[in-house]
């Protein structure tokens, strides 16, 4: 189907606003929070690399963004909890929250996948999703109003092998986000899905792989070259789905990812540059559970 939302239409007016965003260090999460904190949002980004976290947050503020870093391990509650508690301390209210911690996890079949990965990945997917939805949904219920918008990502609409980590945690996160929205028709609250397609970010950038396995990666060097988006570029659809009705949005049609492709080999060419994508792939032991 057709992109959904343009990503040239105004979108919705933020400012003043006060909005979370967990995984807000670095890649898509950062590009989330300087979108917001460019449209006049006060952002409070949370990571677990609390280093990686301030960097992130001062580089905001030199951007003249309203930044405030938190950090918040989301597999724990209490954290996320305290993340919400800065939000509130510094406006009063929480207008936006946006589920966006993620990990990747080891590419291979699932019983050649550590079980402490598999874990790792979907924990950090499902229970960060779950907690954060929670406590932002708390708050928003008092107030009558909010946006609650959850990462979907590969695999949320079907199986895909070798990373059924990944891929079937999403597919969680688009069912929890659907049930989500439709208890909350009509109470103000509006609940997305939020898909961003291919985005050039460090977690495509370098991927462990079960021994055997990393070939299957390196061919997806092409096609993240081409059809991927830089960070900034995929976040711009979120400000459009604020403050909307729609309970999803896609990933892009295949017109408009040929268009991406296009765009991006000319670019290269003009450039003379070679893709800016490189899949580092890192051996792990393929431990099976036993």
């Amino acid at each position: 189907m057709d992109d959904p939302v343009s990503r040239h239409s105004p979108g919705a007016d933020v400012s003043g606003q006060v909005a979370v965003i967990t995984g807000g260090g670095r890649g898509l999460g950062l590009a989330i929070a300087r979108l917001l904190g460019r449209h006049g949002a006060t952002v409070v980004i949370g990571s677990r690399n609390a280093a990686n976290l301030e960097r992130a947050a001062d580089g905001l503020r030199a951007d003249g963004v309203t930044a405030h870093a938190v950090p918040c391990d989301v597999t724990e509650r209490s954290e996320v909890v305290a993340l919400r508690a800065a939000a509130l301390d510094v406006g009063g209210r929480v207008d936006i929250w946006v589920n966006n911690a993620g990990r990747a996890g080891v590419f291979g079949p699932v019983q050649r996948v550590p079980e402490d990965d598999f874990l790792i990945t979907t924990d950090t997917i499902v229970r960060g999703t779950y907690y954060g939805s929670l406590v932002a949904l708390d708050v928003m219920r008092r107030q009558g109003s909010g946006d609650l918008i959850n990462l979907l990502g590969r695999g949320d609409d079907g199986p895909v092998a070798n990373q059924a980590a990944y891929g079937s945690a999403k597919a969680w996160v688009r069912a929890f986000t659907g049930a989500l929205a439709a208890e909350h028709k009509g109470s103000g609250i509006r609940v997305h899905a939020f898909n961003p397609g291919l985005v050039r970010t460090d977690m495509l950038g370098a991927v462990d792989s079960v021994r055997g396995y990393g070939e299957g990666l390196q061919r997806l060097v092409p096609v993240v070259s081409a059809l991927g988006a830089d960070a900034d570029e995929a976040a711009q659809p979120l400000l459009r789905l604020i403050g909307s009705d729609k309970a999803e949005y896609r990933a892009l049609a295949p017109l408009q990812l040929a268009r991406r492709a296009g765009s991006n080999l000319l670019d290269r060419v003009r450039r003379r540059a070679a893709p800016r994508l490189r899949i580092a792939v890192t051996k792990v032991d393929d431990r099976a559970p036993s």
